[in-house]
């Protein structure tokens, strides 16, 4: 990966628990950042398949034989390509200072709710009457309504460091686009099975393998990830195409 030997040596990578890949931290800072990498990026067929290190749970094992489970190892093998995409998605991550990003919202969201609760408290005219039941609850609205900009501008943060992660990964030419669909592709149809195999997987899962939420939005849907590069990569053989019928014009 084109990465500049300052970032080379701020990250370190680790092999993952789990399904997912993991970045903490961000090259540019002190702490430097860490990726980790699941275990079955290694497999290269369904044969690789450790299947006895696989656990549901904690400790259920995994029913391999049933329609679900071959789902499930099927979704575990992924090519190279979408290894490359995947790999150059967590460094662009990496290569932010996320934490710093997600510091300085809480920050405004701390001051915007301090100030809510200041000008009702001067408009009221609350230290004046000493209407202490009534101050706790502005306080406890102000509080409240800081917490719920502070959620709002991360979750607003994470959606944009998604798609310029994606982006980036992707404008390192077709294969990484192609391997990105394929990656997202995977993912849906692995958390589809686990909606399945999972004691509580309809409620973690959708029916179309996106995570399940219900007022947040913690990171873009994969559907819609999948999507967008799916639509570049239906662009790109379009434009291939009309190029390859001007050469053949021409010639």
């Amino acid at each position: 990966m084109d990465l500049a030997t300052n970032l080379k040596e701020g990250i370190t990578f680790f092999t993952a628990y789990g399904f997912d890949l993991v970045h903490k931290g961000s090259a540019k800072m002190k702490g430097g950042a860490i990726i980790g990498v699941p275990s079955y990026f290694y497999y290269k067929s369904e044969q690789d398949v450790t299947r006895s290190d696989i656990r549901l749970s904690g400790e259920k094992t995994v029913p391999w034989q049933s329609e679900a489970g071959e789902r499930l190892q099927r979704s575990l093998i992924i090519g190279p390509d979408a290894q490359r995409f995947a790999i150059a998605r967590e460094l662009e991550y990496s290569r932010h200072q996320y934490p710093v990003y997600y510091g300085i919202a809480a920050a405004m969201s701390s001051i915007v709710a301090f100030s809510v609760y200041n000008y009702v408290e001067i408009r009221i005219g609350l230290r004046a009457k000493k209407m202490k039941r009534l101050q706790a609850v502005v306080l406890l609205i102000s509080a409240g309504f800081g917490g719920t900009l502070y959620l709002l501008l991360k979750d607003s943060l994470t959606a944009y460091l998604d798609e310029k992660a994606d982006g980036a990964a992707a404008a390192k030419g077709e294969r990484y686009v192609r391997g990105g669909a394929e990656f997202y592709e995977k993912m849906l149809r692995r958390n589809v099975a686990l909606r399945t195999l999972l004691p509580a997987g309809a409620s973690r899962y959708t029916p179309h393998g996106n995570d399940n939420v219900w007022v947040r939005t913690v990171s873009t849907p994969y559907t819609i990830r999948y999507d967008r590069l799916k639509d570049k990569l239906a662009e790109i053989e379009k434009q291939a195409t009309l190029g390859g019928a001007s050469a053949e014009a021409k010639s």
